[in-house]
């Protein structure tokens, strides 16, 4: 008979974020495995064959200029089931877990995620035969887990996804809970745009002159709905 207890201490703990994969095993503080939310091919493939990797699985900042990127993972889910197949592998080899050393793992996941989603990673690590259990928690539960408690009120902003969730006893309350398209990504862009292109346009105008402001950025917006 299995000892229960000391199988699921030794889970595998699996975060797959849009910005950043992060992983360890269960009674870690901070996780050993973390890498980029990215998959490369070369873009040079005929000038640099030698030395260059096929397929690169969460390559580093020193490496990027050499492929052509993508991320398989866009506003919490998986783009495609032969990237998520690919983030798993990487995590895995990382984490040194295989068939012959099989464990628990446990994923983690926003408030709101499609049924196709969690069916596939479950198809993915079944089949990999590197696990025998898998089991997906919410993520704000999770974070109140953390700091030893289990009611509150969490709000989390990641790269892809913003969510903010109640929870009670160590459940999310179904009807008090809610994610919007919208995170860390979004910000950044909006960042990049009133340093570079709103910077420029408001160069050299009069700041008193709130109409005209008004009129210029209007006519710089792209969306059909100016408000």
């Amino acid at each position: 008979m299995k000892d229960f207890g000391s199988l699921f201490y030794n889970a595998a703990i699996v975060d797959f974020g849009s910005d950043t994969v992060k992983a360890d095993f269960a009674g870690e503080e901070v996780p050993s495995v973390r890498f980029p939310s990215l998959i490369g091919v070369p873009k040079y493939r005929k000038m640099f064959s030698a030395g260059v990797e096929d397929e690169l699985i969460g390559p580093d900042a020193d490496s990027r200029g050499l492929y052509k990127l993508h991320h398989p993972i866009k506003r919490g889910v998986f783009v495609s089931p032969e990237d998520a197949g690919k983030l798993v592998k990487r995590v895995f080899k990382d984490l040194k877990i295989s068939e012959a050393n099989p464990v628990p793992v446990l994923l983690t996941q926003p408030v709101i995620l499609p049924k196709d989603n969690k069916r596939t990673l479950a198809d993915i690590l079944f089949e990999s035969r590197a696990t025998d259990y898998i089991f997906f928690a919410t993520q704000p539960v999770l974070s109140l887990f953390a700091h030893g408690k289990s009611d509150g009120m969490v709000l989390e902003c990641g790269d892809g996804v913003t969510q903010v969730a109640t929870v009670f006893n160590g459940f999310k309350i179904e009807n008090a809970f809610e994610q919007i398209a919208f995170g860390g990504y979004d910000v950044q862009r909006a960042l990049h745009a009133v340093n570079g292109e709103i910077a420029k346009l408001l160069k050299g105008r009069d700041a008193g002159d709130q109409a005209g402001l008004d009129t210029a950025l209007v006519a710089l917006d792209g969306t059909p709905n100016k408000g």
